[in-house]
């Protein structure tokens, strides 16, 4: 059975409410914890009932386990809530610009409880994360006290919405360094080409929002980030033909098309568990390594100074 964590003050829209005690007690005791971080525009009762159900459905049929079963033994399941959207009914998704400070704040507040609930032994922590929820993981990672027993082992990017030029700025306290040394394992970001809300709605909200959020910046999620700062953890894979909202497996017109595949590689990746005997779905999913990465962005600008080897090593 999941446990549920929010960092919300309403089912829709408000400002970003700080975990309690009571949160920390569901979480103490677990020596591995599975996050789940949904992405932006979504209220809490679209992802209690639709999002997060539909991804562990998906799970458990590429496991081939029964309805109710354990899809991830070993784990302790947390379902994140975060006010990643705003109540303002069919203009909700124009209010982007205004949503993108909530993400440090959950990052930096899930941090903290993670790293509080850590205790003398450690605690390993996996993440699935969708959208502008990447960008709450990243936060979470630069966040994350020097030393923490709270080692994030391997994380999951769906349509990341987190801007590549942030990712590739090392410089002591930035989000670049801290996805090249905060994650002990891999991470796979699965992008596509197809996924017109970063194509055109991401670049225009960023450049829109307060702070430095950059001018036109293309996203980890819409494609291959071919780039001599990619870092070592980083592997990347083109989930052909998804949109935005095609990952987590709720959408039943690409379901056991696009959600299928993201599904499957994040179990894979994240080794959630066993599999079941399985049919490959159409249209595999192709893995790029961080060193494939830099190479593409090799022949594409020529020669330049490359990532320091101990953080971009792969």
């Amino acid at each position: 059975m999941a446990v549920e964590l929010s960092l919300r003050m309403a089912d829709r829209g408000g400002e970003v409410r700080d975990p309690d005690g009571e949160d920390l007690r569901q979480l103490l005791g677990a020596r591995r914890l599975l996050l789940l971080i949904h992405g932006y525009n979504n209220d809490l009762p679209f992802v209690r009932d639709t999002v997060y159900p539909q991804f562990e459905s998906l799970q458990r049929e590429i496991a081939g386990i029964d309805a109710g079963g354990d899809y991830a033994p070993g784990w302790r399941v947390v379902h994140v809530y975060w006010p990643g959207d705003a109540d303002h009914g069919l203009f909700s998704a124009l209010f982007y610009p205004s949503i993108v400070k909530n993400a440090p704040v959950c990052g930096a507040a899930l941090a903290k409880l993670l790293d509080a609930a850590s205790g003398g032994e450690g605690i390993d922590v996996a993440i699935v994360s969708h959208s502008l929820g990447c960008r709450v993981v990243a936060e979470l990672l630069k966040a994350l006290p020097s030393g923490s027993r709270a080692r994030v082992t391997r994380v999951a990017f769906f349509a990341a919405a987190a801007p590549t030029f942030m990712l590739e700025d090392y410089s002591p306290g930035s989000l670049g360094l801290a996805m090249a040394t905060r994650i002990e394992d891999g991470a796979i970001s699965l992008y596509s080409g197809a996924d017109m809300v970063l194509a055109i709605a991401f670049p225009l909200g960023q450049t829109l929002a307060p702070g430095n959020e950059g001018v036109t910046p293309t996203a980890l999620g819409h494609e291959l980030w071919a780039s001599m700062a990619v870092p070592g953890v980083l592997s990347q894979g083109e989930n052909p033909g998804a949109g935005h909202s095609d990952y987590w497996g709720w959408r039943e017109k690409t379901r056991d098309s696009c959600g299928l595949r993201a599904n499957t590689v994040a179990r894979e990746r994240l080794r959630l568990g066993p599999f079941a005997e399985r049919s490959i779905a159409t249209r595999p999913i192709v893995i790029r390594t961080s060193a494939e990465a830099r190479e593409v962005a090799s022949r594409q600008t020529g020669p330049q100074m490359s990532t320091p080897a101990s953080l971009a090593a792969g």
